[in-house]
C-alpha cells in the first residue's frame, strides 16, 4: 500500500510531459494477493531435450567426468538419450559416411572417350545453305511480303488465263444461262455431232461466267494454245475484210433491232413493234 502511495504522489507531482526528459520512476506493485503465487510443475520433455542437447565429442576434447561414474544397474536411465537417432555415431558418422561415398565413387565405371560422326540420311536438296559465317538466313519481313504479293500475282494471272475472254476483257455476259441457245440439233450428221460438242463446251463456258461455278474438267493453258493453233490451221481464211465486207456488215446490223427480250430484223416487225424498238435505242 505504500508503494502505491508513493507511486501517486509521484505522478501528481510530474511538470508537464511537453518538456520531454525521463519517465518518474515507479514502484512496481503486485495486486495478485498475499499469499505466494504457486507454481505448475511441468513434466519434463526428454525428446526435446535429447534434441536440444550438443552430442559430446571424445576426439580432441577434454575428457568428460561421465565415464568416472560407477556404471549403474541395467534398468537405469541412460545419461544421454537419443531416441531418433539424429546424433548416432557423433563424428564417427560422418567418417563412415564420407567413405561409403568414396567406395560407391569407385565402383562406377570408367567414362570412355570414343565417339562416332554420323551424318544424317536424306538430306533435302533443296535445303537453305547457310552464311559464310555459319549463321542461317533469314529473309527480310518486307522481302517476304513481297514474294507472296508476287506469288498470288502469278496465281490470279493463271486462273484468268483458263478463262473466256469474256472475263479476261470484262465485257458484258449475260445474266443467265438460255439453255434453249444450246440445245443439240436433231441431225445426226457428222457436222452436227460436231456442232453439237462445241454447244455443249460453250455452255459449260456461259454457266462459268454467270453463275461462277467451274466445270468438273478445266483444261491445261498448253491443251488449250495446242487446239487453237490446229483449228487456225485447218480452217480457211475466208474472204478478206474489205471495204464492201464492212459494208455488207453494217448493212445487218443495221437491220437488227432488240425487241421483246431477243434481236429480230425490224423489217419483220410491226408498225407499233418497230416504233417501240426505235424508242428504246434512243433511251439507252
Amino acid at each position: 500500500m505504500t508503494a502505491e502511495v508513493q507511486n501517486i504522489l509521484a505522478l501528481q507531482n510530474v511538470d508537464t510531459p511537453l518538456k520531454g526528459g525521463l519517465n518518474t520512476p515507479l514502484q512496481e506493485t503486485d495486486f495478485s494477493g498475499v499469499l505466494p503465487t504457486p507454481r505448475v510443475q511441468a513434466t519434463p520433455n526428454t525428446v526435446l531435450n535429447a534434441v536440444a542437447a550438443t552430442p559430446a565429442s571424445t576426439f580432441g576434447a577434454t575428457p568428460s567426468s561421465v565415464g568416472s561414474f560407477t556404471p549403474g544397474a541395467g534398468g537405469a536411465t541412460p545419461a544421454f538419450r537419443d531416441q531418433m537417432g539424429i546424433n548416432e555415431g557423433g563424428a564417427t558418422g560422418g567418417l563412415e559416411a564420407q567413405a561409403e561415398l568414396r567406395r560407391a565413387l569407385a565402383s562406377l565405371p570408367e567414362p570412355r572417350n570414343d565417339y562416332e560422326i554420323v551424318a544424317p540420311d536424306g538430306e533435302s536438296e533443296e535445303a537453305e545453305e547457310p552464311e559464310e559465317n555459319g549463321e542461317e538466313w533469314v529473309d527480310d519481313a518486307a522481302d517476304a511480303k513481297e514474294a507472296r504479293a508476287k506469288q498470288r500475282a502469278l496465281k490470279r494471272q493463271r486462273e484468268l488465263a483458263a478463262r473466256t475472254q469474256v472475263i479476261q476483257r470484262s465485257l458484258p455476259k449475260p445474266s443467265k444461262v438460255c439453255d434453249a441457245a444450246f440445245k443439240p440439233s436433231l441431225n445426226r450428221t457428222e457436222m452436227a455431232r460436231a456442232d453439237d460438242l462445241i454447244k455443249a463446251e460453250m455452255a459449260r463456258l456461259v454457266a462459268w461466267d454467270v453463275q461462277d461455278q467451274a466445270p468438273s474438267e478445266v483444261y491445261d493453258e498448253n491443251v488449250i494454245k495446242n487446239a487453237s493453233e490446229m483449228i487456225t490451221k485447218n480452217c480457211d481464211e475466208g474472204p478478206p475484210l474489205d471495204a464492201s465486207m464492212w459494208a455488207v456488215i453494217e448493212q445487218c446490223s443495221s437491220e437488227l433491232v432488240q425487241s421483246r427480250g431477243k434481236f429480230t430484223r425490224i423489217a419483220v416487225l410491226s408498225r407499233g413493234d418497230q416504233i417501240e424498238a426505235l424508242h428504246s435505242q434512243f433511251q439507252v
